[in-house]
């Protein structure tokens, strides 16, 4: 169960930004972080385990000039969901994302392994378990290609063209994480080019919106292709002379995953900057993954110590109709 995870996955590379000349040639970004997950009340004590964790994840780039432009991102880390108690065990290096971009000012066009643009929550709701649920819809490791088209005002519209990576990149270096097979079935593991995502993103002021849509074929052994559509907000406010981000998110999808699930997201989340301090808190919703509904809601504290380099700390409690689960996790995240 995602709930388990230590590592709240790392995101793909922005690809609608135009390098200036003064750009040209290689740049990269490296984030290292260091933490543990506990469970530290399940309903049975199998399921109370701690996973001590550490990844680090390089965004490289070269910049050809005119436009075009190369891009990779490599994740080392645990490629496994723990199982028992562990530290920094089953580590491996895998690629997520490798391919060309050409830009202008207006678009930019996108080709190879990427993660395709759908909804935010996974990404942006705070804490250190805020995003547990919503990561299931995360889009990520797909071959294909995506079009960025800025329209008027602050808004982007992105239409991407996929399927589920087969190739050997789908394994790992080191633990093995397992090739991704055609007969591993699964909602957009086709090897056409039979499913897509649109997004639409924006702001006002200080309120910004993602909408998406997507429909991703039946795999090998499905029973249903999967569409599914979201609609995200957030907006920034002043409160008592801080910063109070305010998120929520609603994901709605029939033919979960290629099952015969029909199931809902609702992931409401907050975060209030007080100097170096960010307290948080989320909550979501999750009804019909099995036929089940469960609740996962979390708090949390962030602090940035400057130089890039931030600590956090979090609890969260799951309700489910297996019974209650809770974790406590904490973490800490230099980026170069």
């Amino acid at each position: 169960m995602r709930y388990t995870a230590g590592l709240i996955a790392l995101t793909s590379l922005s690809l609608g930004t135009v390098a200036s000349a003064q750009d040209l040639g290689f740049s990269y970004a490296l984030e290292l972080e260091v933490g543990a997950s506990s469970i530290t009340s399940a309903p049975t004590t199998a399921e109370e385990l701690t996973d001590v964790y550490a990844s680090a994840t390089a965004e490289l780039n070269y910049n050809f000039g005119n436009g075009f432009s190369a891009f990779a991102e490599l994740t080392f880390e645990s490629v496994t969901d723990p199982v028992d108690n562990r530290a920094f065990e089953d580590m491996g290096l895998y690629i997520g994302a490798l391919g060309v971009t050409y830009a202008t000012d207006k678009f930019s066009v996108t080709a190879g392994k990427f993660a395709p643009a759908f909804g935010m929550a996974w990404d942006e709701t705070p804490g250190f378990y805020g995003a547990d649920f919503a990561e299931d819809y995360e889009l990520g490791e797909a071959l294909g290609a995506s079009v960025e088209v800025a329209i008027a005002g602050d808004h982007t519209l992105t239409a991407s063209v996929f399927y589920t990576d087969t190739t050997a990149l789908s394994n790992s270096w080191g633990t093995k994480r397992g090739r991704t097979t055609l007969a591993d079935g699964g909602a957009g593991n086709t090897e056409k080019f039979n499913n897509f995502a649109l997004q639409l993103t924006g702001s006002f002021g200080e309120t910004s919106y993602n909408l998406s849509a997507r429909k991703l074929s039946a795999g090998l052994g499905d029973v249903s292709d999967e569409t599914g559509v979201s609609l995200g907000l957030a907006h920034t406010l002043d409160f008592a002379g801080n910063e109070l981000t305010v998120m929520a998110e609603f994901a709605r999808f029939s033919g979960f995953g290629g099952t015969a699930d029909d199931v809902t997201y609702a992931t409401f989340g907050a975060a209030y900057g007080i100097g170096n301090y960010t307290l948080n808190a989320a909550y979501t919703a999750r009804n019909g993954v099995g036929g089940l509904n469960d609740k996962l809601g979390s708090f949390g504290v962030d602090y940035d110590f400057g130089n890039d380099l931030t600590a956090s700390v979090g609890y969260a409690q799951m309700l489910s109709a297996g019974g209650s689960y809770r974790a406590l996790g904490l973490s800490l995240v230099k980026e170069f």
